[in-house]
């Protein structure tokens, strides 16, 4: 478990903004860590699951967290009030399927956050010429496997 807490905060300082989406929540990871480790970012959860998202909302209201908001929803029709400065993903799917649905949902000056293993080379050749994919490695603690955030651009006037 503590290793799932330690990845997700890893990325902590990649996130811009104060609006960051969750992209597949699943079990809270990383959205409900950043929102405890950054209690001044409006963290939103995002999974099409309504028993994950149940559980979500029952850890939010147990643990008062004020600044974390849960939506039972598929990415492809979620259409949020504001778009997000930071949308991020621990294990959704493929980059460019994600880079794809998490676009529409990024603000143009925000970036796309994926969180990967190794270097998924063969992933970012997939990606259009527009994401500028960025590889950076990163240690986490207590986990000796090979971690990386993907930085993707959201700019739509490349």
């Amino acid at each position: 478990m503590s290793a799932h807490l330690y990845d997700s905060l890893a990325i902590a300082k990649f996130l811009l903004g104060d609006k960051i989406l969750d992209m597949g929540s699943g079990g809270g990871f990383p959205g409900v860590p950043l929102g405890i480790f950054c209690p001044e970012k409006n963290v939103t959860l995002l999974d099409s699951n309504s028993k994950k998202t149940s559980f979500l909302q029952q850890v939010v209201g147990e643990l008062s967290l004020k600044n974390i908001r849960v939506v039972t929803a598929r990415a492809e029709h979620y259409v949020p009030e504001v778009k997000f400065d930071t949308v991020v993903s621990r294990a959704f799917s493929d980059l460019p399927t994600y880079y794809a649905l998490a676009r529409p949902l990024c603000d143009a000056g925000g970036v796309i956050l994926a969180m990967k293993g190794k270097t998924p080379e063969g992933e970012i050749t997939g990606l259009p010429v527009t994401a500028k994919p960025v590889v950076t490695q990163i240690n986490v603690p207590g986990l000796e496997a090979s971690r990386c955030i993907v930085s993707m651009s959201a700019d739509r006037n490349q």
